[in-house]
Protein backbone atom coordinates (compact mmCIF):
# COMPACT_ATOMS: atom_id res chain seq x y z
CA UNK A 1 0.00 0.00 0.00
CA UNK A 2 1.21 3.51 -0.56
CA UNK A 3 0.09 7.05 -0.64
CA UNK A 4 -0.83 9.15 -3.62
CA UNK A 5 -0.82 12.72 -4.44
CA UNK A 6 -1.51 14.39 -8.16
CA UNK A 7 -1.70 18.18 -9.38
CA UNK A 8 -2.48 19.94 -12.32
CA UNK A 9 -2.31 23.67 -12.88
CA UNK A 10 -2.30 26.18 -15.24
CA UNK A 11 1.50 27.41 -14.76
CA UNK A 12 4.12 25.39 -13.15
CA UNK A 13 3.95 24.91 -9.57
CA UNK A 14 6.16 22.69 -7.14
CA UNK A 15 4.22 20.29 -4.55
CA UNK A 16 4.94 22.44 -1.37
CA UNK A 17 3.31 25.24 -3.43
CA UNK A 18 0.23 23.18 -3.73
CA UNK A 19 0.05 21.66 -0.57
CA UNK A 20 1.55 24.22 1.46
CA UNK A 21 4.17 23.97 4.25
CA UNK A 22 2.14 22.43 6.90
CA UNK A 23 0.57 19.80 4.39
CA UNK A 24 3.85 18.97 3.17
CA UNK A 25 5.06 17.98 6.60
CA UNK A 26 2.46 16.15 6.91
CA UNK A 27 2.39 14.17 3.57
CA UNK A 28 6.39 13.13 4.05
CA UNK A 29 5.11 12.26 7.87
CA UNK A 30 3.63 9.65 6.15
CA UNK A 31 6.83 8.11 4.84
CA UNK A 32 7.43 6.43 8.54
CA UNK A 33 4.61 3.86 7.62
CA UNK A 34 5.23 4.11 3.47
CA UNK A 35 8.07 4.03 3.88
CA UNK A 36 9.68 2.09 1.16
CA UNK A 37 10.92 4.37 -1.02
CA UNK A 38 9.05 7.89 -2.86
CA UNK A 39 9.01 9.11 -6.96
CA UNK A 40 7.81 12.20 -8.60
CA UNK A 41 6.89 12.56 -12.34
CA UNK A 42 6.19 15.86 -13.68
CA UNK A 43 6.01 17.66 -17.03
CA UNK A 44 8.41 19.27 -18.00
CA UNK A 45 7.60 22.83 -18.84
CA UNK A 46 9.15 23.80 -22.82
CA UNK A 47 9.90 27.11 -24.11
CA UNK A 48 8.48 28.44 -27.64
CA UNK A 49 10.32 26.78 -29.53
CA UNK A 50 9.57 23.04 -28.13
CA UNK A 51 13.42 22.83 -26.54
CA UNK A 52 12.97 22.21 -22.47
CA UNK A 53 12.92 25.61 -20.42
CA UNK A 54 15.54 25.92 -17.90
CA UNK A 55 14.57 24.93 -14.92
CA UNK A 56 17.72 24.23 -12.90
CA UNK A 57 16.26 20.45 -12.39
CA UNK A 58 15.80 18.39 -15.26
CA UNK A 59 19.49 17.49 -15.48
CA UNK A 60 19.71 15.80 -12.53
CA UNK A 61 16.27 13.90 -12.98
CA UNK A 62 15.75 10.71 -15.09
CA UNK A 63 14.83 11.75 -18.66
CA UNK A 64 11.40 9.91 -19.44
CA UNK A 65 9.36 9.69 -22.52
CA UNK A 66 8.70 13.17 -24.59
CA UNK A 67 7.89 16.43 -21.78
CA UNK A 68 7.38 13.46 -18.93
CA UNK A 69 10.41 13.30 -16.20
CA UNK A 70 10.80 11.79 -12.85
CA UNK A 71 13.00 11.64 -9.97
CA UNK A 72 13.09 8.00 -7.91
CA UNK A 73 14.70 6.73 -4.43
CA UNK A 74 14.67 3.84 -2.57
CA UNK A 75 15.06 6.16 0.89
CA UNK A 76 11.84 6.97 2.84
CA UNK A 77 11.11 10.44 2.13
CA UNK A 78 11.47 11.54 6.10
CA UNK A 79 14.84 10.43 6.32
CA UNK A 80 15.72 11.85 2.46
CA UNK A 81 16.68 15.07 2.03
CA UNK A 82 16.39 15.03 -1.80
CA UNK A 83 12.60 14.68 -0.85
CA UNK A 84 12.51 18.31 0.46
CA UNK A 85 14.61 19.36 -2.08
CA UNK A 86 12.45 18.11 -5.08
CA UNK A 87 9.20 19.02 -3.36
CA UNK A 88 10.52 22.54 -3.07
CA UNK A 89 10.60 22.94 -7.24
CA UNK A 90 8.54 24.24 -9.56
CA UNK A 91 9.00 21.32 -11.89
CA UNK A 92 5.67 21.72 -13.86
CA UNK A 93 2.13 22.53 -14.22
CA UNK A 94 1.04 18.80 -13.65
CA UNK A 95 2.64 16.39 -11.61
CA UNK A 96 2.12 13.43 -9.42
CA UNK A 97 4.00 11.81 -6.04
CA UNK A 98 4.10 8.37 -4.51
CA UNK A 99 4.73 7.17 -0.75
CA UNK A 100 6.12 3.36 -1.38
CA UNK A 101 4.89 0.79 1.29
CA UNK A 102 5.98 -2.87 -0.31
CA UNK A 103 3.79 -5.42 -1.03
CA UNK A 104 5.50 -8.10 1.05
CA UNK A 105 7.68 -10.31 -1.12
CA UNK A 106 8.06 -7.55 -3.37
CA UNK A 107 11.89 -5.84 -3.65
CA UNK A 108 12.48 -2.56 -2.69
CA UNK A 109 14.95 -1.45 -5.64
CA UNK A 110 14.28 0.55 -8.57
CA UNK A 111 12.75 -1.26 -11.18
CA UNK A 112 10.04 -1.82 -8.67
CA UNK A 113 9.96 2.02 -7.20
CA UNK A 114 6.94 4.46 -8.69
CA UNK A 115 6.15 6.03 -10.67
CA UNK A 116 6.57 3.94 -14.14
CA UNK A 117 7.21 5.12 -17.32
CA UNK A 118 5.78 4.10 -20.36
CA UNK A 119 4.09 5.61 -24.11
CA UNK A 120 4.06 8.79 -22.69
CA UNK A 121 2.84 8.10 -19.20
CA UNK A 122 3.50 8.38 -15.96
CA UNK A 123 1.69 5.67 -13.63
CA UNK A 124 1.66 5.29 -10.04
CA UNK A 125 -0.50 3.15 -8.02
CA UNK A 126 -2.03 2.78 -4.40
CA UNK A 127 -2.55 -0.94 -3.66
CA UNK A 128 -2.00 -4.55 -4.19
CA UNK A 129 -3.41 -7.09 -6.57
CA UNK A 130 -4.04 -10.73 -6.15
CA UNK A 131 -2.28 -13.20 -8.52
CA UNK A 132 -0.94 -10.78 -10.17
CA UNK A 133 1.49 -12.74 -12.51
CA UNK A 134 -2.74 -13.92 -14.42
CA UNK A 135 -2.51 -10.41 -15.88
CA UNK A 136 0.15 -11.38 -17.64
CA UNK A 137 -2.16 -13.67 -20.00
CA UNK A 138 -4.34 -10.55 -20.95
CA UNK A 139 -1.32 -8.27 -22.46
CA UNK A 140 -0.38 -8.79 -25.95
CA UNK A 141 3.35 -9.15 -26.14
CA UNK A 142 4.27 -5.55 -26.91
CA UNK A 143 3.10 -5.00 -23.17
CA UNK A 144 3.98 -7.73 -21.15
CA UNK A 145 7.57 -7.27 -22.61
CA UNK A 146 8.14 -3.35 -20.98
CA UNK A 147 7.71 -4.54 -17.82
CA UNK A 148 11.15 -4.05 -15.47
CA UNK A 149 10.31 -5.00 -12.22
CA UNK A 150 8.23 -7.76 -10.65
CA UNK A 151 5.18 -5.79 -9.15
CA UNK A 152 1.62 -5.91 -9.52
CA UNK A 153 1.66 -2.49 -10.75
CA UNK A 154 3.62 -2.13 -13.82
CA UNK A 155 1.31 -4.80 -14.91
CA UNK A 156 -1.49 -3.10 -13.98
CA UNK A 157 -0.43 -0.20 -16.05
CA UNK A 158 0.43 -2.14 -18.98
CA UNK A 159 -3.18 -3.23 -19.10
CA UNK A 160 -4.41 0.50 -18.49
CA UNK A 161 -2.60 0.84 -21.44
CA UNK A 162 -3.38 -1.74 -23.78
CA UNK A 163 -7.05 -1.09 -22.98
CA UNK A 164 -6.77 2.79 -23.87
CA UNK A 165 -4.92 1.83 -27.16
CA UNK A 166 -7.32 -0.39 -27.67
CA UNK A 167 -10.47 1.47 -27.05
CA UNK A 168 -8.92 5.17 -28.12
CA UNK A 169 -10.85 6.64 -25.75
CA UNK A 170 -9.31 7.21 -22.56
CA UNK A 171 -12.00 6.74 -20.26
CA UNK A 172 -13.65 3.73 -21.55
CA UNK A 173 -9.79 2.51 -21.75
CA UNK A 174 -9.40 2.49 -17.86
CA UNK A 175 -13.11 1.79 -16.87
CA UNK A 176 -11.98 -1.58 -19.01
CA UNK A 177 -9.12 -2.37 -17.59
CA UNK A 178 -10.27 -1.81 -13.89
CA UNK A 179 -12.88 -4.20 -14.62
CA UNK A 180 -10.77 -6.99 -16.45
CA UNK A 181 -8.40 -6.94 -13.31
CA UNK A 182 -11.05 -7.10 -11.13
CA UNK A 183 -12.74 -9.73 -13.05
CA UNK A 184 -9.01 -11.77 -13.44
CA UNK A 185 -7.62 -11.45 -10.18
CA UNK A 186 -10.70 -10.70 -7.83
CA UNK A 187 -11.53 -7.59 -5.89
CA UNK A 188 -8.37 -5.21 -5.18
CA UNK A 189 -7.64 -1.52 -4.52
CA UNK A 190 -6.83 -0.11 -7.46
CA UNK A 191 -6.51 3.01 -6.75
CA UNK A 192 -3.98 4.76 -9.21
CA UNK A 193 -2.53 8.09 -11.03
CA UNK A 194 -1.67 8.45 -14.86
CA UNK A 195 -0.45 11.41 -16.25
CA UNK A 196 0.74 12.30 -19.74
CA UNK A 197 0.86 15.64 -21.15
CA UNK A 198 -2.67 16.06 -22.43
CA UNK A 199 -4.46 14.48 -19.23
CA UNK A 200 -4.17 14.27 -15.67
CA UNK A 201 -6.37 10.54 -14.08
CA UNK A 202 -6.55 9.79 -10.59
CA UNK A 203 -8.63 6.25 -10.48
CA UNK A 204 -10.07 5.99 -7.36
CA UNK A 205 -11.12 2.15 -7.10
CA UNK A 206 -13.26 0.38 -4.24
CA UNK A 207 -12.39 1.70 -0.79
CA UNK A 208 -13.90 -1.53 1.17
CA UNK A 209 -10.65 -3.69 0.04
CA UNK A 210 -7.18 -4.45 0.91
CA UNK A 211 -6.71 -1.79 3.57
CA UNK A 212 -3.71 -3.08 5.94
CA UNK A 213 -4.45 -4.30 9.32
CA UNK A 214 -3.83 -2.41 12.33
CA UNK A 215 -1.13 -4.25 13.55
CA UNK A 216 0.34 -4.25 10.72
CA UNK A 217 0.69 -0.21 10.81
CA UNK A 218 1.73 -0.53 14.07
CA UNK A 219 4.24 -3.09 13.67
CA UNK A 220 5.57 -0.85 10.68
CA UNK A 221 5.38 2.39 12.20
CA UNK A 222 5.11 2.08 15.78
CA UNK A 223 1.48 4.84 15.07
CA UNK A 224 -1.13 4.86 12.98
CA UNK A 225 -1.54 7.83 10.72
CA UNK A 226 -4.62 9.93 10.81
CA UNK A 227 -7.26 8.61 8.82
CA UNK A 228 -5.52 5.13 8.09
CA UNK A 229 -8.17 2.70 9.86
CA UNK A 230 -11.45 4.04 8.08
CA UNK A 231 -10.37 5.74 5.46
CA UNK A 232 -7.07 4.39 4.16
CA UNK A 233 -8.18 4.19 0.66
CA UNK A 234 -10.41 7.02 0.56
CA UNK A 235 -9.62 10.16 -2.35
CA UNK A 236 -9.90 13.70 -1.80
CA UNK A 237 -9.64 16.47 -3.85
CA UNK A 238 -9.03 20.68 -3.78
CA UNK A 239 -9.25 23.56 -5.66
CA UNK A 240 -6.47 25.37 -6.16
CA UNK A 241 -6.78 28.77 -8.10
CA UNK A 242 -5.53 28.01 -11.31
CA UNK A 243 -6.24 23.86 -10.97
CA UNK A 244 -6.64 21.61 -8.50
CA UNK A 245 -4.74 18.88 -5.98
CA UNK A 246 -5.80 15.14 -5.25
CA UNK A 247 -4.47 12.97 -2.77
CA UNK A 248 -5.09 9.93 -0.97
CA UNK A 249 -6.09 9.90 3.05
CA UNK A 250 -3.60 10.81 5.81
CA UNK A 251 -4.06 15.07 5.64
CA UNK A 252 -6.30 17.10 7.13
CA UNK A 253 -9.79 17.35 5.54
CA UNK A 254 -10.15 21.02 5.70
CA UNK A 255 -10.87 21.96 2.04
CA UNK A 256 -10.99 18.60 0.54
CA UNK A 257 -13.95 17.40 -1.40
CA UNK A 258 -14.84 13.15 -1.64
CA UNK A 259 -13.77 11.43 -4.94
CA UNK A 260 -16.91 8.74 -4.84
CA UNK A 261 -15.27 5.11 -5.00
CA UNK A 262 -15.43 3.41 -8.20
CA UNK A 263 -15.19 6.94 -10.49
CA UNK A 264 -12.57 7.98 -12.75
CA UNK A 265 -11.21 12.38 -11.88
CA UNK A 266 -10.15 13.31 -15.10
CA UNK A 267 -8.74 16.62 -16.03
CA UNK A 268 -8.10 17.70 -19.55
CA UNK A 269 -4.85 19.57 -19.13
CA UNK A 270 -5.09 21.92 -22.19
CA UNK A 271 -8.58 23.01 -21.22
CA UNK A 272 -7.58 22.59 -17.30
CA UNK A 273 -11.49 21.37 -17.24
CA UNK A 274 -12.19 18.48 -14.53
CA UNK A 275 -15.01 15.67 -14.88
CA UNK A 276 -15.89 12.55 -12.90
CA UNK A 277 -16.81 9.09 -14.37
CA UNK A 278 -18.24 5.97 -13.11
CA UNK A 279 -15.29 3.03 -13.33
Amino acid sequence: MCRLLAYACREARSVADVLGPAELANFRQLSHLHHDGWGMSWLEEMDSRGQPAPSGSASEAVVGPGPLQVKRSTVPAFEDPEFEAWAQRPLGRAGLVHLRWATPGLDVNEANTHPFLAAGWAFAHQGSIQGPERLDDLLAPHWAGQRRGTTDSERYFFLLLQSIEQENDLVRGVQNAVRDVTKTCGPASLNAILLSPSALVFVHGRDDVGSPAPEHMMEAAGSIPRDHLDNYLKIRYRHLGDGLVVASSGLSRDGWEEVQPSSLLHVDLAEMSMSIHDL
